[in-house]
C-alpha cells in the first residue's frame, strides 16, 4: 500500500520495508473525526477500507481506499489544515512522526523525497487559502516557520549521524 502512495513511491525498498512495520491499524466508525482542524498534527494516516470527506479553509474534498493524508505533520511541526471525517467505517494505517523520525535518522536521503511532496501538498493548500480569502500575511509567516523547522530537522539528522558514526 505504502509503494503505491506518491509520497514514498521514489522511496528505497530498505526504507519502505521499514516504515510498513511502524504502521499502527485503526478503526474509524461514520461520522468520526479521524483529525480537526487547528489541532497539532503528530502522524500520518493511509486510508485501507472506507470513504472520508476532508475539509477546510474553502475546500471540501472526498477521499477513498488508497488514499493518505497528514503528511505534512510528518515532516513540519504545525497545526492541521483540516478536519478529516469518516463517511463509512474507515481501516486505516497510522504512521507516528516519532516512529518516522527515528527511522530517518537510518535513512536521512529519504527525507529530501518526502520532502518534495509535502512541500507540493503545502504550495496546494496556500492556493486554497489564497481562493479561501485568507491574507497573504499569514501565508509569509507560515512559510517562515516551515523554513525554519526544515533547517532545524536537517541539523537534527545530521547530529545524529554523526552520533551513530561515534558509536
Amino acid at each position: 500500500m505504502i509503494e503505491k502512495v506518491s509520497f514514498f513511491e521514489n522511496c528505497s525498498q530498505g526504507f519502505i520495508n521499514s516504515l510498513v512495520v511502524m504502521l499502527r491499524p485503526a478503526i474509524y466508525s461514520p461520522g468520526d473525526a479521524i483529525v480537526s482542524e487547528g489541532d497539532v498534527g503528530r502522524e500520518m494516516f493511509f486510508l485501507s477500507r472506507g470513504t472520508v470527506v476532508a475539509s477546510g479553509a474553502g475546500f471540501r474534498r472526498v477521499m477513498d481506499q488508497g488514499s493518505f493524508f497528514g503528511e505534512i505533520a510528518l515532516l513540519f511541526k504545525g497545526k492541521r489544515t483540516a478536519t478529516i471525517r469518516a463517511l463509512t467505517y474507515c481501516d486505516v494505517f497510522v504512521l507516528q512522526k516519532a516512529d518516522l523520525d527515528a527511522l530517518l535518522i537510518f535513512y536521512p536521503d529519504q527525507e529530501s523525497i518526502i520532502r518534495k511532496v509535502a512541500e507540493e501538498r503545502l504550495a496546494s493548500e496556500k492556493q486554497k487559502k489564497a481562493s479561501a480569502g485568507i491574507p497573504e500575511e499569514e501565508d509569509e509567516e507560515s512559510k517562515e516557520k516551515l523554513k525554519l523547522a526544515m533547517e532545524r530537522r536537517r541539523l537534527i539528522i545530521e547530529e545524529e549521524n554523526v552520533r551513530s558514526k561515534m558509536r
